[in-house]
């Protein structure tokens, strides 16, 4: 059975009434440090800190499965819940930068000699391969709709990426770095052909309510 904490889980930020769900390539690893910060007034630079500190599973005190958060909330109190939407083709270019053209360390993609600077094509090749997995929580958290993690009816605000500082330091919340685990390889998809099987694959995604934008 898959686990919840494949990205179907919100993450609390401690001493706010705030919980994000950790979409990956949206902001995730920034916002759990921001999440550790809270915590430790201490700002953790390496990313693969920040998810260790935060945690894999129930023993977490930050997280929290989407499908328990009612449970949650009645005995801990609400939480204004969140999510940050990121446009479906930047999300993939991001994905595709990061991991093959940087060559970021992940296990599976090297597995599928992901990492050594493949084409976009090839790359697409694995993404539609994980796309026709029927379960979402068996497609990889990078390639996996938006819509999958939880149901937007179930938040109260989705925030567009570029207004999330702006949505934070609404909620009192700053931070010494203004974003994590960016991509620094400068990649754009080209062939239209890519950009509207990608915006088809997504149209669920394009379909959300942006709240804040």
């Amino acid at each position: 059975m898959a686990s919840p904490f494949f990205g179907n889980y919100y993450c609390l930020i401690p001493g706010t009434s705030l919980a994000f769900v950790a979409i990956s390539k949206n902001a995730v690893t920034y916002l759990k440090k921001v999440a550790l910060f809270q915590t430790t007034r201490e700002w953790v630079t390496s990313d693969r800190q920040a998810h260790h500190l935060i945690g894999y599973d129930m023993t977490s005190p930050y997280l929290v499965p989407v499908d328990r958060m009612d449970a949650f909330e009645a005995q801990h109190g609400a939480r204004r819940r969140f999510a940050v939407w990121r446009d479906p083709v930047r999300r993939i270019e991001s994905t595709y930068a990061l991991f093959c053209l940087q060559g970021e360390p992940r296990t599976y993609f090297h597995l599928l000699a992901l990492d050594d600077r493949p084409t976009f094509e090839r790359f697409l090749q694995v993404a539609r391969w994980e796309w026709s997995k029927p379960d979402p929580l068996d497609q990889d958290e990078h390639l996996r709709r938006q819509v999958d993690y939880v149901d937007p009816a179930a938040l109260h605000d989705v925030v567009a990426l570029p207004r999330l500082n702006d949505y934070l330091a609404g909620h009192g919340l700053s931070a010494p770095v203004p974003r994590a685990n960016q991509s620094t390889a400068a990649f754009r998809v080209e062939d239209p052909a890519h950009v509207a099987e990608i915006k088809e694959r997504y149209a669920a995604d394009y379909s959300i309510e942006v709240t804040v934008q």
